[in-house]
Formats: C-alpha cells, structure tokens, sequence
C-alpha cells in the first residue's frame, strides 16, 4: 500500500511517497523535489502506475 501526495513548503515543491506492507509495520518514505505542482502531478503520477504495475495497491483513500 502507498500514498502519493504533493507538499509545497514554504517556496519549495516536494511530492512524497509512502508506500509499505499492511500486515506489518514495514513502511518507506522518499521525498523528491520538483520544479512546481504540475511537475509534482506528473512524478507522483508516474510513480503510483509503476507502482500498480508491480503489484502495488492504492490506499483506499488515495483512490479517484
């Protein structure tokens, strides 16, 4: 399971990915900077459907 989001701090752009196991507390974290919300859109984008296809679920409520 994983969670994409986008956090803009102060006058930086970062989009941060949690992704870990559910039947344990097993989680990583990666921070990456971008240049503006739509490149943080697009990277975190990117990132979730490399994520499906390797078997990877989307937390229930990061789902559209």
């Amino acid at each position: 399971m994983f969670k994409p989001s986008n956090v803009i701090v102060s006058d930086k752009t970062i989009t941060i990915v949690a992704w870990g196991r559910r039947d344990n507390d097993f989680q990583q974290w990666r921070m990456i900077p971008v240049e503006s919300r739509a490149q943080a859109d697009q990277v975190a984008a990117k990132i979730v459907d490399r994520k499906i296809r390797r078997g990877y679920l989307v937390s229930s409520d990061q789902q559209k």
